[in-house]
């Protein structure tokens, strides 16, 4: 089972209110409801003191006669919390001088008792009067006492921290004499003995001449304790001066080694200065007939260059001219394509005429022959001849079908924007005329065009529409 959690407030709330309280504190007539576990878990004293009190009438009341009450309440306050605030009657000036009392100044402090960490609160801004920062130390110096007295060094170490963060954000060297006193004369604890000590060596210049410092020389193991830090520190600045001084003999050879390798390594450079320009002067003067040679180069170069441009322009020239003439040339082929295609169009037109009559006239032998076969009296003969003529005349009808054909594809295939396309067609068309029959079959020549290639650049074969050979 889980131990139930104990909570800083529940500790002050026991503390308030003396609920479960198990003995009694007192102190100028001021009683403390206190609770054992929590007071002689922490203190050894306060215990055995309790154990020999039991032998008498009051075994559970502790009297103390030797810390006043203020110096008692912080010590329980830090029992019950870990941490205190000074609230006795001698800091009642500081709580009129500054809002929020103490709280706002020196004795505020926030501790973690867990992780160990504390965070001091900051003194004010304006300079406390030297008498308020003497009580407040006065009042750290009885706590750290009272600490040390009952066994508690955690509080010792408390007050140590609040007199040491006084001492190094709020010195002053008027008050450093009582504090140092009340700390030698009161309390035996020498963490505290050794943070006067220390104080004291680091402004001990300032000291020298502050009123009452002389009245520490009374202070058993004080004096003695200054002497043998301040020792300990013109032994540290003796080390230090020797280290320093052992570093500069140290450099001054290291120095003086590097000079003599400086002036080696200097003389070997002058010599090799000496050599360069020597050699500069070499340079220089292939350099001069460098730039001649250079020059007379840029020379050529610039002629040259005008010589390409001329050229250059004579050939622009000529390629201006020789694309002049191409398209003269286009064109020429071009209107002849264009005429020639219109002869092609007359020509299909008449041919389309000639069909229209030979279909007309087809029609009319069609009609004829329906006569006739109406007519019962006709021979076979006769019968058969007329049959042979209607299929020659049909054939003949077939062939100048095809051709017309043959002329439209053509017509088609001639394209007025292309000249080449128009070469090729007057090509085939060439052909066509120049062809009687089949030099393969032997038939009346009927053109059939074959298209092949590409639509950017076509390609037509003229062959027969029978065999399919190839003219």
């Amino acid at each position: 089972m889980a131990k139930p959690a104990v909570s800083p407030a529940m500790l002050l709330g026991l503390l308030e209110t003396g609920k479960f309280s198990d003995f009694t504190l007192v102190c100028e007539g001021k009683e403390f409801r206190l609770h054992k576990v929590i007071v002689c878990a922490q203190s050894s004293v306060i215990a055995a003191e309790l154990e020999r009190g039991a032998k008498g009438s009051h075994s559970n009341v502790l009297h103390i006669t030797t810390f006043n009450v203020a110096t008692v309440e912080c010590m329980i306050e830090f029992l019950y919390h870990e941490e205190y605030v000074i609230n006795g009657d001698a800091l009642l000036a500081v709580r009129e001088w500054k809002t929020g009392g103490i709280a706002n100044g020196f004795s505020t402090t926030k501790a973690n008792g867990a992780a160990n960490s504390k965070t001091h609160a900051q003194p004010p801004s304006d300079s406390l009067p030297d008498s308020i920062m003497r009580d407040v130390l006065l009042c750290h110096v009885d706590v750290n006492a009272i600490g040390h007295h009952y066994g508690l060094p955690k509080l010792c170490d408390r007050a140590i921290i609040y007199i040491d963060t006084i001492f190094r954000e709020s010195w002053s060297s008027a008050v450093f004499s009582s504090v140092a006193i009340s700390a030698f004369s009161s309390s035996g604890d020498k963490n505290l003995h050794h943070l006067i000590s220390t104080t004291a060596v680091e402004h001990v210049h300032e000291l020298m001449g502050a009123h009452g410092f002389e009245k520490l020389s009374a202070l058993s193991g004080f004096g003695f304790e200054i002497l043998k830090k301040t020792a300990e520190k013109l032994r540290g600045s003796e080390l230090q001066f020797v280290k320093v001084n052992t570093s500069v003999n140290q450099r001054s050879a290291g120095d003086k080694e590097k000079m003599m390798a400086l002036e080696a390594e200097l003389a070997s450079l002058k010599q090799q200065v000496s050599s360069l320009s020597a050699e500069r002067d070499t340079h220089s003067h292939n350099y001069d007939a460098e730039v001649n040679k250079t020059t007379a180069l840029m020379g050529q170069r610039d002629s040259l260059k005008e010589a390409l441009e001329a050229e250059k322009e004579n050939m622009t020239n000529g390629r201006e001219l020789l694309t002049q003439k191409a398209n003269a040339r286009i064109k020429s082929a071009a209107t002849a394509a264009r005429t020639e295609r219109d002869d092609l169009k007359k020509t299909l037109e008449a041919e389309k005429d000639k069909t229209a009559a030979l279909v007309v006239e087809c029609d009319n032998l069609k009609k004829t022959v329906q006569a006739e076969k109406k007519k019962a009296a006709a021979s076979a003969s006769e019968h058969d001849r007329y049959k042979q003529a209607y299929l020659a005349e049909w054939e003949k009808v077939a062939t100048l079908t095809t051709e017309r054909d043959n002329l439209k594809r053509a017509s088609i295939a001639a394209t007025p924007n292309q000249s080449t396309l128009l070469s090729r067609v007057v090509q085939c068309h060439r052909k066509v005329n120049q062809t009687k029959e089949c030099r393969h079959c032997g038939l009346d020549f009927g053109c059939w065009i074959e298209y092949s290639g590409t639509p950017y650049d076509p390609t037509y074969t003229l062959r027969c529409d029978e065999c399919k050979t190839r003219h």
